[in-house]
């Protein structure tokens, strides 16, 4: 395990204070690592945390180390934290007490959780730029995770919460996650239909390798806004893709997928028969 003892666990979770064997929280902490491998690393990055460092050897993967292990340690705190206070007994379940100590209100269990939560987005948004931005663990861009996260060009929280209309809640990073499928569909039907799939790919390409210009790069903000204003229903999304297409068309050098495709050129409004008049622009 890349967590396996309670003094790492006390290191990242200043108050937890449980005095027993780590067993108890072992399967959390197995749960935990399971999780941040399926989502975020890899089996690859997790085998290679789990190799021992010889003692007084210096740690070439520390940094990364510790981002895994606090992911690990919040996402296991958060999921234990109804449960370790309860036990089952012959009179159903009860609440574990002692002199000592008594238990927390539900309001400071709540600030607690909600606590949690916003450290592990901040940990696993900081995760990923890392692995996006570490020249040692290029491999990772091999992974499924890596496609996944980048697949329409929102790789962390921070990038949907400052392109997102005001009205959409990111406050878990599990939500994120969830979301991804949600926008690579509005991103490859809606945006698509006013810059073409064929310049996504090519924008994507840029993107994962670090190579996107200025253009693009003006192009990619537009794409984000417009990827989203249709995930929630935004009014403006259409506005934003429509940007986006107008940069493309005064700067055709720099797009010319979208340039070669059949939607450089889109149909002239119609009537709809009804009064309606619909204008693709």
């Amino acid at each position: 395990m890349i967590v396996s003892t309670l003094e790492e666990v006390v290191k990242y979770l200043p108050s937890f204070n449980l005095k027993s064997k780590v067993d108890r929280i072992s399967d959390f902490l197995d749960r935990a690592q399971q999780w941040v491998t399926e989502h975020i690393i890899g089996e690859d990055i997790a085998d290679l945390l789990e190799i021992d460092i010889a003692e007084g050897s210096p740690d070439p993967h520390v940094k990364l180390r510790t981002y895994v292990s606090r992911v690990i340690c919040e996402l296991a705190y958060a999921t234990m934290l109804s449960e370790m206070d309860l036990q089952l007994s012959e009179a159903g379940f009860v609440v574990q007490n002692n002199d000592h100590m008594s238990p927390a209100s539900q309001q400071r269990t709540d600030k607690l959780a909600q606590s949690l939560q916003s450290r592990l987005r901040s940990d696993c948004d900081s995760l990923v730029k890392l692995l996006l931005t570490t020249v040692a663990y290029e491999d990772w861009r091999l992974t499924e995770q890596f496609n996944y996260l980048t697949n329409n060009f929102m790789p962390t929280t921070v990038i949907v919460r400052q392109y997102a209309p005001s009205s959409m809640q990111m406050t878990k990073w599990h939500e994120f996650y969830e979301l991804q499928p949600k926008m690579s569909e509005s991103l490859r039907g809606p945006v698509a239909n006013y810059i073409s799939n064929a310049e996504i790919d090519a924008l994507l390409l840029l993107y994962r390798n670090e190579g996107l210009n200025d253009n693009q790069r003006i192009v990619l903000r537009w794409v984000r806004m417009a990827t989203l204003g249709f995930v929630t229903g935004s009014p403006n999304a259409d506005h934003f893709a429509i940007e986006a297409r107008q940069w493309m068309l005064k700067h055709e050098d720099d797009f010319a997928e979208f340039v070669a495709s059949d939607r450089y050129e889109l149909p002239k409004p119609f009537n709809a028969g009804d009064g309606t008049v619909a204008n693709f622009l």
